[in-house]
């Protein structure tokens, strides 16, 4: 093998920091090849045209939208956080910084800076962590139907090709929910029983942590609840651009079309989903009479709602200075984390042990 290349496999548990550079540069070619694709496609002259005549509050629409968001997002995982909770501007933050380092890996990187944060935010890093584990497995069931809500009434007949696809993403989706909570509910068969021996000792860590994860049913209750908005507004974002551009499409058809989109875009293919959401935008919206130069225009004003998100994350904690995570036993065990992550101020509880 040339020196050049890592010693070790890309899909070791840590693998070699060369393998790690030589991915996010072949996303990043990948990236640049699907813009320049898309970009041969259109009209340079009438996307020009198209960004310059969008109104003001067009631009305005993605960062409000998205924002709102984000603070519905920290709210839902403040529910399910060991007490004592830390306040909700603090997980907010935490969210903001995964959407800033987000914006230069692919979708998994900014989920496991979320995670970092989030865990230094709690005496017990483990269950803050999970905390996000268990909001993002309880947006699967309105995301799965959703999916397939696209499948059986807005697909057909415009994106044949996608139906059979939505079909089973959403299932996918409904089956890990439901995978996750029978591991959640029957644990202890496997940790415990007579064949535990043959899992990992690894995947058996995780299992007892996840069970061992019980925050109260109401507020899992709301949680679950809040994923509801939670994916309506992602789909109230494009439905309003594409009335601010002059090209409606019905709402019902756009909460079936966006989370067939948003599945595909994010995968980590490319840097920040960068090319494939252009290619989705471009390819989802033509069966509409949407033009290429048009979705374009869509595409890049709702990224510009995660732009304002990541910019708005990456000022607060270069502002912020430095923080102290709150103590735990755990915390070395778990993650060492650098010195300049968010925290956040934690709730106290008062002598009649109330929060404050």
């Amino acid at each position: 093998m040339p020196r050049w290349l890592p010693s070790r496999p890309f899909h070791a548990f840590r693998p070699d920091p060369r393998w790690r550079a030589l991915r996010l540069f072949v996303r990043g070619l990948a990236a640049l090849g699907l813009l320049l694709f898309v970009l041969r496609k259109v009209d340079l002259q009438a996307l020009g045209d198209s960004l310059a005549s969008a109104p003001g509050w067009a631009w305005a629409v993605p960062a409000t939208l998205l924002g709102v968001n984000s603070v519905v997002h920290a709210l839902r995982i403040r529910l399910l956080f060991p007490s004592p909770r830390p306040r909700v501007t603090a997980v907010l933050r935490c969210i903001l910084l995964g959407n800033f380092v987000g914006m230069a890996l692919p979708t998994g990187g900014g989920e496991a800076m979320k995670a970092l944060g989030l865990s230094r935010l709690s005496a017990k890093p483990g269950d803050a962590v999970m905390a996000l584990l268990t909001s993002r497995l309880l947006e699967l069931p309105p995301w799965g139907l959703l999916v397939w809500w696209g499948a059986w009434a807005v697909l057909p007949g415009r994106l044949d090709s996608w139906v059979p696809v939505a079909w089973v993403v959403g299932l996918v989706f409904i089956g890990v929910f439901v995978v996750a909570v029978g591991v959640h509910a029957y644990a202890g068969a496997v940790l415990d029983g007579p064949r535990a021996g043959r899992v990992p000792a690894r995947i058996r860590e995780r299992i007892a942590g996840f069970a061992a994860f019980r925050p109260p049913l109401v507020n899992v209750a709301l949680c679950g609840l809040g994923a509801v908005p939670f994916a309506a507004l992602n789909c109230l974002v494009v439905w309003s651009l594409l009335v601010a551009v002059g090209w409606p499409v019905p709402y019902s058809d756009v909460l079936g079309l966006i989370p067939s989109m948003d599945v595909v875009i994010s995968l980590p293919l490319t840097v920040a989903g960068a090319g494939v959401r252009e290619t989705m935008f471009c390819h989802a919206l033509a069966p509409w009479g949407v033009p290429a130069e048009v979705a374009l225009t869509v595409c890049w004003l709702r990224w510009s709602g995660d732009v304002f998100r990541a910019t708005l994350g990456g000022l607060w904690w270069g502002l912020a200075g430095s923080v102290t995570p709150a103590p735990s036993p755990e915390r070395d065990v778990v993650f060492t984390a650098p010195a300049r992550l968010p925290t956040g101020a934690l709730a106290q509880p008062d002598k009649d042990g109330h929060e404050v």
